[in-house]
């Protein structure tokens, strides 16, 4: 791990503990070389997806290489709360995998920020308490639990959208 740019650990509550630690996360990507990303949430309306320094580092780390994947009970509303967003999934159509996530929903799981080093997962959605963690152990229980429900999930937030 990068002790230049340690990730934090332990439990945060609140919007802006939890945002701040999303932009911590995408801004360190790049710098970290992480192959991947997982996130996952019912909506993601209350990431900051939409603001532009996000933006920046999510495409710069994509730029060299980095891999999304997005779970969702619903995708709709992220296009109208973070417009700057819709593009990457568009340009980066090759490295951005996006899918609706089964009835059964993700568990525990249902707020997630998973990287290769680090994860982030929500204790409760209604107060954005959320637990950071390096944990080898728990990290490698959440990829499991997110792959066992990658599996059922289904396509979602195209590219692009073709009709007459």
């Amino acid at each position: 791990m990068n002790e230049d740019h340690p990730l934090p650990q332990g439990r945060f509550t609140g919007p802006a503990d939890f945002q701040r630690l999303v932009r911590q996360a995408f801004e360190l990507a790049p710098m970290r070389g992480w192959p991947e990303m997982r996130l996952a949430d019912p909506d993601f309306l209350h990431w900051p997806l939409g603001e532009r320094e996000v933006i920046d580092s999510l495409t710069r780390w994509m730029q060299f290489g980095g891999t999304l994947h997005m779970m969702a009970a619903d995708f709709k509303g992220l296009a109208a709360y973070a417009p700057r967003f819709v593009p990457r999934r568009q340009v980066f159509d090759h490295r951005f995998e996006a899918r609706t996530w089964p009835p059964t929903g993700l568990g525990e799981a249902a707020l997630l920020l998973w990287t290769p080093e680090w994860v982030l997962v929500g204790l409760d959605a209604a107060s954005c308490t959320v637990v950071a963690t390096a944990d080898p152990a728990r990290r490698a229980q959440l990829r499991q639990a997110w792959d066992s429900v990658w599996q059922a999930a289904t396509v979602a937030f195209p590219a692009t959208v073709l009709g007459l």
